[in-house]
């Protein structure tokens, strides 16, 4: 993931110590090795944006708020895109649109997913929305039959359901082979766990997707 790994390892080694768990714990939690882990907090490794998910959903919080914590959050109705924070690896691009603030209670990014990227598949915290807008975004929930969805299409996944997104190759015939989808854009949005909101109130060439949530080379928006 692009951006200072040490300062990332830092601080999840110190959310780690805050949720008085060890390092072999949130591996076995998270399903990451014990050694990535090491490797991560040690800034050695610099984890992808998928990787470092499952370590703060395994935490109790999520990339949203993990990386709000080092700005300060804007105050008011308004966010300018310049107040907007960013991460970004090898096979997607979120800029996280809300600010991490007690009164707001919707996770929502604009999300870029990159051809050739096959995100592992995650269990939810909460439900999760998006608009795709431009692009296609492969959608697999397990139990259901993968969809692949075009610009315009929309998804919602209730919380819980174990899910997966991924900008599909597109074969353009029989004697040319396949080639990397078209990056996807996408609007993604997360509405935070029950438990979240009791406790507080409160995403070749890329694809553009926007969604609300937590979402890349593909764009959705929910």
């Amino acid at each position: 993931m692009r951006g200072d790994r040490e300062d990332v390892g830092r601080r999840l080694r110190a959310l780690r110590r805050r949720s008085h768990l060890s390092m072999r714990e949130l591996a076995r939690r998270s399903g990451v090795a014990a050694s990535h882990v090491s490797g991560v907090e040690a800034g050695r490794v610099s984890a992808t944006i998928a990787t470092l998910r499952k370590l703060l959903l395994a935490l109790g919080t999520d990339i949203g708020p993990f990386f709000a914590d080092s700005l300060p959050a804007p105050s008011g109705r308004v966010i300018r895109r310049n107040q907007m924070r960013i991460a970004a690896d090898a096979g997607r691009h979120y800029t996280f649109l809300l600010p991490a603030r007690p009164d707001v209670r919707l996770v929502m990014l604009d999300e870029e997913l990159f051809g050739g990227e096959k995100p592992a598949y995650e269990s939810l915290p909460g439900d999760l929305a998006g608009y795709v807008l431009q692009g296609e975004l492969r959608l697999d929930v397990k139990g259901d039959p993968p969809q692949v969805l075009q610009a315009g299409d929309a998804f919602y996944v209730p919380a819980g359901r174990t899910t997966g997104c991924a900008t599909p190759g597109f074969s353009t015939g029989p004697s040319s082979g396949s080639t990397p989808a078209v990056p996807c854009s996408v609007m993604p949005t997360r509405r935070p766990s029950p438990s979240r909101d009791a406790g507080r109130s409160p995403g070749g060439t890329p694809r553009r997707a926007m969604n609300c949530r937590t979402p890349a080379t593909n764009r959705l928006a929910s």
